[in-house]
């Protein structure tokens, strides 16, 4: 197999050979080719937001919803700290449980991530935060789920 070097292929690259004993390299398709492929406008011209802009919309208005003390805990800086992120609560645990939430809080949160994923994926978030609050979990003793709530 010829041989393809990591630091020349990106997350959404595609790399093509021939097929057989003897596979030969005959393209190397970037994401922006795939972009170009399926006509979306270059990177480097200015571009709509289109779906960023509900994203920001949803962001700030459950941003707005906080109060100061918690959206503090909310905005982190995009730093090697987001790599220390825990599924179930941790003793030096950083930013905000959903526990903690108003209900009307939680709905905000769940129409953010409504902007990333499709309503099926979004189903499937709520569908697995419902299982979670009726699962007695701990860790490190703190509780999990709405059972559980201090």
């Amino acid at each position: 197999m010829p041989e393809v070097k990591l630091n020349e292929i990106e997350e959404g690259n595609c790399v093509i050979f021939t097929p057989g004993e003897k596979p030969e390299r005959i393209a190397h398709l970037a994401v922006r080719d795939w972009e170009r492929l399926a006509g979306m406008p270059s990177r480097d011209t200015p571009r709509d937001l289109g779906d960023a802009a509900a994203m920001l919309k949803a962001a700030m208005a459950m941003l707005d919803a906080l109060p100061e003390a918690m959206r503090l805990r909310v905005q982190q800086p995009f730093d090697e700290n987001r790599k220390r992120w825990a599924y179930t609560p941790e003793a030096n645990r950083v930013g905000v449980a959903m526990r903690e939430l108003s209900p009307e809080q939680r709905e905000l949160v769940v129409g953010l991530i409504a902007t990333a994923l499709s309503p099926a994926g979004t189903q499937a978030v709520r569908d697995t935060m419902t299982v979670e609050r009726r699962i007695a979990v701990t860790r490190n003793g703190a509780p999990l789920g709405e059972l559980h709530r201090t």
